[in-house]
């Protein structure tokens, strides 16, 4: 899509908005979500997102939580990793590096800790589940925010 904006000095910028990397991805709400079926654990998952210029999926409100559970559905997908974890601190959830999660998902029971080892989560159609961040599952998500070139600018010409 090309927009082109007026400027003040009556010349005017045409940018283009490449909406995503690539026909794989899917557009939703100001950015591009990646999913990749193949058996990952969270780490790889973060791998692979590093790779694609992008970072695992963050949720960080209902119409994102929404979005990925039809897209779940969509896909006949169990379970996607997402950025959240309690690595560093058990039972403080954060997003990556360390930004705190303010909106959950949790299914009931969640998060348990289950054997003292489970400091990432998957988001499941039923909610977000806590588990080791070593396991191997199908299917990862990554995120990355829409894309703007600046295609030309133009000069108006005085008559």
């Amino acid at each position: 899509m090309e927009v082109c904006v007026n400027l003040k000095s009556g010349d005017y910028t045409c940018h283009r908005l490449d909406v995503c990397p690539s026909h794989e991805w899917v557009p939703f709400n100001g950015k591009c979500y990646y999913f990749d079926g193949a058996k990952f654990s969270a780490d790889e998952n973060d791998e692979l997102c590093e790779g694609l210029e992008a970072k695992p999926v963050r949720v960080d409100n209902e119409e994102v939580y929404s979005f990925l559970r039809s897209e779940l559905s969509r896909r006949d997908l169990a379970r996607v990793w997402i950025g959240a974890n309690d690595k560093d601190v058990e039972g403080e959830w954060v997003w990556g590096p360390g930004e705190p999660v303010s909106f959950t998902g949790w299914r009931n029971g969640e998060p348990n800790s289950n054997n003292g080892d489970e400091d990432c989560v998957i988001m499941k159609r039923s909610g977000w589940v806590d588990i080791s961040c070593s396991m191997k599952l199908p299917s990862s998500a990554c995120e990355t925010s829409y894309k703007i070139s600046t295609l030309s600018t133009y000069t108006t010409l005085e008559p």
